[in-house]
């Protein structure tokens, strides 16, 4: 038996030690912006204020001192559990909904067996906080890829859950009633070890805020690094993209002008490849702004309800003059009524994209289909051509983070960036790309938007 512990002052200390926790929280809080730690500190506070009203047993009327005191003392030590569990990230709402029904259940069942006896009452409610520290520290030891504090913090809440239960089940091995201030040992072990455990709930949850801080530096690090990779390859790939269609721009510019110098008829095949190559340039100009506005962080999607046959009807007048200059058919097969919530100036550089790279694999003389596919989720189109396919390895190269580019049917040239974009931009509406393709026999992209 631990000699000369007043435990009415075991509990004030136990408050006054609470609150200076709370104090050392809200000190690490001020720079915070997601509200984890200010969770944590409202669970100290109802802590402090409850063990005061505990304290102050006998003094202050029993609303008080017994029923509140108990009340925000289970409230506080599950709000503390469920930070522990939910540290990464705000507790779910449905979750919060849950235990503060279970807290309203625990406060009538307290306050119903305060009319049996004292003892039953002890039992009640060291037990209840008991459980929720053992499953606590259980999901805290059996949790993956988190903080490395988490598991020895988990061991520590079991036991001490372990202690509040002998502290429960300490009635029955007592003939006298068992009480509040009753000097034994399992009484006076339990409310010294609280105070032990609560403060090292409190550092390792500040370890825990540590551990997110530092992980998001190093995401961050990585994305940079990744972006700046990105960024190099893209450019230098684009760079020298656009140099062939430039000098070919700059080359027939200057064969026209000498023709036209000499009063010599200028053939019309010349004026189509001045205009291929400037749309070339252009298209790769376009993707690379796209690309850097996306990765930039800086674009806004503005969704509205737009007609899916309009979108496509613009994208298909776009690409007309590439289709003529293969002799392909575009063809729109979208039902006139069918919208799509969406941005606008997206959706057409995604379906422009797709269009584009169709006519780019089409042999010439063939054609391009844009069809719509039943789906009640989603709004679902086919881009299909009857081109030259691919095989699946080909296909399963399409998205990935590397550009990939593979000359066209007339050995059209491209970087692969258009793909990326597009799924980035699909990935913004939560939208998706999948493609089916038989090498030889053309290939189908179908594009899915949520409805």
């Amino acid at each position: 038996m631990l000699e000369g512990i007043d435990l009415r002052t075991v509990i004030i200390y136990l408050s006054l030690g609470n609150f200076f926790i709370l104090l050392f929280l809200l000190f690490f809080q001020r720079n915070e912006e997601n509200g984890l730690i200010r969770r944590f500190a409202l669970a100290k506070l109802c802590q402090s204020v409850a063990w005061m009203l505990l304290g102050f047993r006998g003094i202050i009327p029993a609303l008080f001192s017994i029923y509140i005191g108990n009340a925000l003392l289970f409230y506080g030590f599950g709000l503390e559990v469920l930070s522990l569990l939910f540290f990464n990230i705000v507790i779910p709402k449905k979750t919060m909904r849950s235990f503060v029904v279970l807290t309203i259940v625990y406060v009538l069942l307290f306050t119903s067996l305060g009319v049996v006896f004292e003892s039953s009452r002890i039992i009640f409610a060291s037990s209840s906080i008991a459980i929720m520290f053992v499953l606590g520290g259980y999901v805290l030891i059996k949790k993956k890829n988190i903080a490395n504090v988490s598991k020895p913090m988990g061991a520590i809440n079991m036991v001490y859950g372990m202690v509040l239960m002998a502290r429960g089940v300490a009635p029955f091995l007592y003939t006298n009633e068992f009480r509040l201030y009753t000097d034994n040992a399992v009484q006076q072990l339990s409310f010294l070890s609280v105070f032990l455990v609560l403060l090292v709930n409190a550092i390792g949850y500040l370890m825990m805020q540590k551990w997110i801080v530092e992980n998001e530096l190093i995401e961050q690090s990585k994305m940079l690094s990744k972006l700046n990779t990105d960024k190099n390859v893209f450019i230098s790939v684009i760079s020298h993209d656009l140099k062939n269609p430039i000098l070919n721009v700059v080359q027939l510019s200057e064969l026209m002008k000498e023709l036209i110098r000499n009063k010599e008829p200028i053939d019309e095949s010349f004026v189509n490849h001045v205009v291929s190559s400037a749309q070339t340039s252009l298209n790769l100009l376009e993707s690379l702004m796209s690309w850097t506005t996306i990765n930039s962080g800086a674009i806004k999607i503005k969704k509205q309800p737009l007609s899916l046959y309009g979108l496509i009807a613009d994208c298909i007048e776009v690409c007309q003059a590439q289709a003529e200059n293969k002799e392909i058919l575009l063809i729109n097969n979208i039902g006139e009524n069918t919208q799509l919530l969406a941005d606008e100036e997206m959706m057409k550089t995604v379906f422009r994209n797709f269009i584009t790279n169709a006519i780019k694999f089409s042999h010439k003389k063939g054609k391009v289909e844009i069809n719509e596919v039943s789906d009640n989720k989603s709004v679902v189109l086919e881009i299909k051509d009857y081109g030259i396919g691919m095989d699946k390895k080909t296909a399963e190269l399409l998205f990935n983070s590397k550009l990939t580019s593979l000359p066209g049917t007339d050995q059209e040239v491209g970087t692969g960036m258009g793909l990326l974009i597009c799924k980035q931009f699909l990935d913004l509406h939560n939208g998706a790309v999948d493609v089916k393709s038989v090498l030889g026999s053309g290939s189908s992209f179908y594009i899915s938007i949520p409805s």
